[in-house]
């Protein structure tokens, strides 16, 4: 898997494209995040996605409100699929694979996985 994909994230009406590979990116309201969002019920440092093997993997700090899934909150490491919208605070966002990228069955957005 050569890892590729986008983060697409929609907040105040406006939608940002950022590519994804090998590696973490933080996000978070406040300076240190590598992805600054604007939601103010988004912590400093609120969690990160790490871009690896089984697709984007999405982190959540300890303490921190947890993101919604399908509605349902998320904890843990979570696998992004395709399509899936994941809100935190008024931030929405998700992940787009390059064709063969991503976890098995990306293309079909699937229930929320907890482990």
């Amino acid at each position: 898997m050569g890892g590729m994909a986008r983060l697409i994230l929609e907040e105040s009406g406006n939608t940002r494209r950022f590519k994804l590979s090998q590696g973490k990116l933080t996000f978070g309201s406040g300076e240190k995040a590598t992805l600054t969002l604007a939601s103010e019920d988004v912590a400093a440092l609120h969690g990160q996605i790490e871009m690896g093997e089984d697709g984007a993997v999405l982190h959540i700090a300890k303490g921190v409100m947890p993101p919604q899934v399908a509605g349902r909150p998320v904890q843990g490491g979570h696998v992004m699929r395709e399509g899936e919208v994941v809100t935190i605070g008024s931030s929405k966002f998700s992940v787009e694979y390059d064709e063969g990228e991503g976890p098995a069955g990306a293309a079909a957005p699937g229930p929320v996985t907890r482990p």
